[in-house]
């Protein structure tokens, strides 16, 4: 899978809970329903770099296209659990950390921690609590 460019309609398999408020850098814009990341300067981002943490799924599109750094306030969901695509996942994977690759994909490593692999729902898709702990004991 690749970063998309759109908004996006994940399936939700149970509500999405409490919501955080997230300050956009600039530049940036944010799709409905796609994976936000805070990178190192404080400011919520659509793209991913190892250094970046995930901070939950948009409730909406904001677009800072023209602002700057903070000029822009969205929200995420910081609980919940949602049916994402991914790359590199098993049935084997259900129970460990799942790991954001770019803004609509997870894979079973080498990403931002974003929750628990919850289920694994076939060719494609699997679904994650991004409520659960990010770390496995």
């Amino acid at each position: 899978m690749a970063a998309v460019t759109a908004n996006q309609l994940l399936k939700v398999k149970s509500a999405p809970g409490s919501l955080r408020r997230i300050r956009l850098g600039a530049t940036e814009v944010i799709y409905e329903n796609t994976l936000v990341f805070i990178g190192t300067d404080g400011f919520a981002s659509a793209s991913f770099s190892s250094s970046f943490t995930f901070a939950g799924v948009a409730k909406a599109k904001y677009d800072n296209t023209d602002g700057s750094d903070g000029d822009l306030l969205g929200e995420v969901y910081t609980t919940g659990a949602f049916h994402v695509p991914y790359t590199g996942v098993a049935q084997t994977d259900v129970g460990t950390v799942a790991h954001a690759v770019d803004n609509f994909t997870i894979a079973a490593s080498a990403g931002a921690p974003a929750g628990v692999i919850t289920d694994f729902i076939g060719t494609g898709v699997c679904e994650i609590d991004i409520g659960a702990p990010r770390t496995l004991a």
